[in-house]
């Protein structure tokens, strides 16, 4: 089994769809050691976390397909494979998680341990294109603050993200600028 997952790992970080695909006609419960064994979901990140993070758009559909419980997935640190694709900038592979989770999952349930929602690791990394579009998506997001109570305008400010910090004013929404008694 580590020596699979092991492969899995790397298939999924080349974004070989081929492999995965050996992969699972040698063994078609692999997908589903990240959902019952405690000591593997603990220790790495399942392959959308890893695709996600490289930005491999085919190999993440496939494995959406295999097994689209691995998008909710947090690894140790509470992150989502949404997360890692935000604090890249891979547009493509956000819209597949997005489009796969409803607003209400979506805007609930992707907070990392320490309250920190994709959306604010894309502002974080100066990310404009996802930041503008998971705000778009779920406008909700401009009432979550991180656990240091910064809020998305915070972020983008901080990461010198004019365009992030122009659309966020322009959207009139009190709310970005209003926290921490600024």
């Amino acid at each position: 089994m580590n020596a699979l997952l092991k492969r899995l790992g790397k298939a999924s970080r080349d974004g070989n769809i081929n492999e995965l695909k050996q992969l699972m006609n040698e063994d078609p419960t692999l997908l589903d050691s990240f959902d019952h064994d405690v000591l593997v979901r603990e220790a790495r990140d399942n392959p959308l976390h890893i695709a996600a993070s490289y930005g491999h758009v085919d190999f993440t559909i496939e494995v959406l397909r295999l097994k689209p419980q691995l998008a909710g997935m947090p690894n140790k640190e509470g992150r989502l494979p949404l997360h890692f694709a935000a604090a890249r900038g891979h547009v493509e592979v956000v819209k597949l998680f997005v489009n796969q989770q409803d607003a209400q999952k979506f805007s609930h349930y992707s907070e990392s341990k320490y309250g920190y929602m994709p959306v604010h690791i894309a502002a974080i990394n100066g990310k404009h294109t996802i930041v503008k579009m998971l705000v778009e998506r779920c406008r909700d997001l401009s009432d979550k603050t991180t656990y240091r109570k910064e809020t998305l305008i915070h972020l983008a400010v901080i990461a010198n993200c004019l365009d992030s910090v122009c659309y966020l004013i322009i959207q009139g929404d009190h709310k970005f600028i209003a926290s921490r008694g600024y």
